[in-house]
């Protein structure tokens, strides 16, 4: 299918060039699975850390853990994942923030109705949530914040 064509289709006036390049964004799906993965385990350890042992509410625990997770994902997703320049360092960084901030209330959200009402264990909730957050922040933050 022509550039054209697909655009047309989409009702858009041009379509991006990765529309057409699957392996650059394979590779940066992989990419951000691994940043993804490390910030994850920073995460679930927090959550676990806080909530096992030291005996902190899971709701809390699962907050800090996102929030430190956060952190650590946007460092690696601006090195290794996605090319950073569409917007100042400042921009960037608010923009990253405001749909991490929108990941919290998802992530929360998910562990409150998981856990709190439903009565899942907290560790297996915030896989459930894990999978939902990941897409919305991979999605918001390439099309969003970062060069594609």
């Amino acid at each position: 299918m022509s550039r054209e064509t697909l655009a047309a289709f989409l009702g858009a006036h041009s379509v991006p060039t990765f529309v057409h390049r699957p392996g650059i964004v394979r590779a940066q799906i992989l990419r951000f699975l691994v940043a993804g993965g490390i910030s994850a385990s920073v995460d679930y350890g927090l959550l676990y850390f806080l909530t096992a042992l030291v005996g902190v509410h899971y709701w809390i625990s699962s907050a800090i853990g996102f929030l430190v997770g956060s952190a650590l994902n946007y460092t690696l997703s601006r090195r290794f994942v996605y090319r950073p320049g569409r917007y100042s360092q400042r921009v960037e960084g608010v923009m990253f923030f405001v749909i991490t901030a929108a990941g919290l209330v998802l992530n929360q959200g998910v562990m409150w109705v998981g856990t709190g009402v439903l009565g899942v264990n907290y560790m297996a909730t915030k896989g459930g949530a894990l999978v939902i957050v990941t897409s919305w922040n991979f999605y918001s933050k390439k099309y969003l914040v970062f060069l594609t």
